[in-house]
């Protein structure tokens, strides 16, 4: 038994809004941690530290790579929304077209 998916050009603009939300959230909150790691970098002395800024920079590669993961759906989301709304309009010329 299959569901049905039932959308509309305003619920995929929505949907695009919240998405860009949490991007931009993601994006600030990458942004503070990144600076509160320079911030620690530079006051932190120990063993450890080389360590665990390392780990800190492979993180941040897992992070860019989230990032460019992230803009591809978003850049998905917006092509859907174009088709979307190109079909709606060929399906309306269409049903305007018939002579019943």
């Amino acid at each position: 038994n299959m569901g049905i998916i039932c959308t509309g050009v305003q619920q995929l603009a929505r949907d695009q809004e919240q998405f860009q939300e949490i991007i931009q959230e993601f994006f600030s909150a990458q942004k503070a941690m990144i600076a509160q790691m320079e911030e620690l970098n530079l006051m932190w002395k120990g063993p450890s530290k080389d360590a665990f800024m390392k780990q800190f920079q492979s993180d941040c590669l897992s992070m860019d790579a989230l990032k460019k993961e992230l803009e591809a759906i978003k850049e998905a989301m917006a092509y859907a929304k174009v088709e979307y709304r190109k079909c709606d309009s060929n399906i309306s010329s269409l049903v305007s077209s018939l002579k019943i």
